[in-house]
């Protein structure tokens, strides 16, 4: 009766925030794939290899990350963790990318950044500890 009641304690405001930033990032990553495709295609494999493949890989991360969101039923630990991992990684190749050329909009970092504090907050580790 305890673990019913465990598993339909309702999300924390920060894991749900969490949550639903990351589902955004999924869903403008899959948009950012899809308006990607024809400029790409355009170029017929003439334009920088090196920034088509960190933008490729940003646009994978970011599906992955909405994918990953959908799948917090689980408040295992080890669910956190790779959150935390995903969103690392898109911090960094929005870091590599900017390297190489400049994105003209900052929610590839400043998204991840939220996503990582609110993943952070001590309310948020307690509802994955459990």
């Amino acid at each position: 009766m305890a673990e019913a009641a465990e598993k339909n304690e309702r999300m924390s405001l920060a894991v749900k925030s969490a949550q639903s930033i990351m589902i955004v990032q999924g869903a403008l990553g899959l948009l950012s794939g899809v308006l990607l495709i024809a400029p790409l295609a355009a170029l017929g494999g003439k334009g920088d290899v090196l920034t088509s493949l960190v933008l490729g890989l940003s646009v994978v991360i970011a599906v992955l990350i909405g994918w990953w969101a959908g799948k917090w039923i689980s408040r295992r630990r080890r669910v956190r963790i790779a959150a935390l991992g995903l969103e690392c990684l898109m911090a960094l190749t929005y870091v590599s990318g900017r390297t190489l050329d400049p994105p003209p909009n900052m929610y590839s970092l400043v998204l991840p950044a939220v996503v990582l504090l609110l993943l952070l907050l001590p309310s948020a580790k307690a509802w994955f500890d459990r």
